[in-house]
């Protein structure tokens, strides 16, 4: 794994540690990231990165509703990236906290 491939996974992990989170949300807050240390990343990177860390285990994806139930976890799909939402598992929180340069807790 890159450096840059490792920088794109942690950023998403820690962007969506605290909330559900969409993937213009996490685009915007990696892209910003990235910036900050003078990277430039695509959609298509960032997607890829999600990607990658959902079948890694560490995060899953879910559709929302504001009835209940609020929350389902459905199985990623490319095709639907806009209209999911995503989240951390237990496993990507602990990789989270590791990661506070990027906001994680601890």
């Amino acid at each position: 794994m890159s450096d840059q491939e490792k920088f794109l996974t942690d950023c998403v992990i820690t962007i969506i540690s605290d909330d559900y989170e969409s993937f213009e949300i996490i685009l915007e807050q990696t892209r910003r990231l990235a910036a900050s240390r003078g990277m430039n990343v695509t959609e298509a990177e960032v997607a890829e990165a999600l990607k990658d860390v959902i079948s890694d285990g560490f995060a899953e994806a879910y559709l929302l509703s504001p009835h209940p139930p609020h929350s389902t976890k459905v199985e990623y799909s490319s095709g639907k990236l806009h209209e999911l939402w995503f989240y951390v598992t237990p496993r990507g929180k602990n990789v989270a906290k590791s990661v506070p340069e990027l906001g994680g807790e601890g």
